[in-house]
């Protein structure tokens, strides 16, 4: 309800959505385990009974399971082929957590497989970035020169991904500490979004470091959306949008009670932009 949204249509178009990847299964199961019958009544969609949300929610989770490769991530489609996602196999352990939480059906295996896919994913984060040259440099107004656009989006999609794979592993106290530093000190800077600084700082806050987690959400609460070149790019590579990551950032803030005084200038800017 802040700023106000037509949850009713966001939520229709959600739960109405045709299609079948990964994410896409995902998104249009997700509403399901938070909107229960009064919930629906109140933002005018048509109710569902706890057994119709369940049986919504687990064919979901059996569909997702065809998804999981046999090292514990998520692809696309199909679980024997193509390349592991690293945005989305955190984005689904958040929908199979949540679901947990709100009493369905969660297969243990399904979420330790994925875990012990994200543990090694974010204990590798040292071989998961590539060196910015020095020639990128910006010009007195602050812009990037394009050619240099490709390497700061897959730059800051690892920092993205790994940043949310920790976030998810802190959740259930099983990052690894090491690792979250190791993105705090010396990667940070490659976020061109206020996510995955948020992420970051949230998970460096549930394992015990606040000291690092204060200054990733300093940063995120000052970070502008977008590689800033000749042709302002605004395409991270991560499933974002301006809108997305500064509403999740906020969502997530609130969620874990983290009190920064900047919060709300968030939700400012956010209703503006909207």
């Amino acid at each position: 309800n802040r700023p106000p949204l037509n949850v009713r249509s966001i939520v229709k178009g959600l739960l109405d959505y045709p299609y079948g990847c990964l994410e896409q299964t995902t998104s249009a199961a997700y509403p399901h385990v938070f909107i229960d019958e009064e919930g629906a009544k109140a933002v005018g969609l048509v109710p569902h009974t706890r057994e119709q949300r369940a049986k919504f929610i687990e064919g979901a989770i059996g569909r997702i399971a065809g998804m999981q490769g046999a090292e514990g991530g998520f692809r696309l489609w199909n679980g024997d082929s193509g390349s592991y996602e690293a945005w989305l196999t955190p984005y689904v352990s958040s929908f199979l957590s949540d679901a947990r939480e709100a009493g369905f059906n969660v297969p243990e295996e399904m979420t330790k497989r994925a875990q012990k896919w994200m543990t090694d994913k974010l204990n590798g984060a040292a071989n998961q970035f590539g060196t910015l040259p020095a020639a990128a440099k910006p010009d007195a107004t602050g812009r990037y020169d394009w050619r240099d656009y490709d390497l700061f989006r897959n730059n800051h999609q690892r920092f993205a991904e790994l940043a949310h794979i920790g976030y998810m592993l802190a959740r259930d106290q099983k990052a690894s500490l090491a690792s979250l530093r190791l993105l705090h000190d010396n990667y940070r800077e490659r976020a061109k979004s206020p996510l995955p600084l948020v992420h970051l700082g949230i998970a460096l806050s549930l394992m015990g470091d606040q000291k690092r987690a204060d200054v990733a959400l300093n940063e995120a609460m000052n970070k502008a959306y977008g590689i800033r070149t000749d042709w302002e790019w605004d395409w991270l590579g991560d499933y974002g949008t301006a809108v997305r990551d500064q509403a999740m950032s906020y969502a997530l803030m609130l969620r874990h009670k983290m009190n920064h005084p900047q919060r709300e200038t968030m939700l400012i800017n956010l209703a503006e932009r909207l």
